[in-house]
């Protein structure tokens, strides 16, 4: 697990009644039985986001983002991001 990956665990993970599973290699993390974000390794994850949240994390990181949603998931190369701006966001 890269620098990336941990940053974006530990984000994750900083709020409280998260709860993270693992499966092959792929982390889920959780809040209230609803997936909000996913860590698939080597600096691929995703985070579900509603078009709003999209758009504006879009205007900041587009390089690190796809385009378009697939259902609610905005899919992200974390090695792209700087971390401190998702960690703000």
């Amino acid at each position: 697990m890269g620098v990336p990956d941990k940053v974006f665990s530990a984000l994750a993970m900083s709020h409280k009644g998260v709860e993270m599973t693992s499966q092959k290699n792929v982390q889920t993390f959780e809040y209230d039985g609803t997936a909000f974000a996913i860590l698939q390794g080597k600096g691929a994850g995703a985070l579900k986001l509603g078009a709003p949240q999209h758009d504006a994390l879009l205007d900041f990181c587009r390089p690190a983002l796809t385009e378009q949603q697939t259902d609610g998931w905005t899919y992200v190369d974390l090695s792209q991001i700087d971390m401190a701006l998702l960690a703000d966001y």
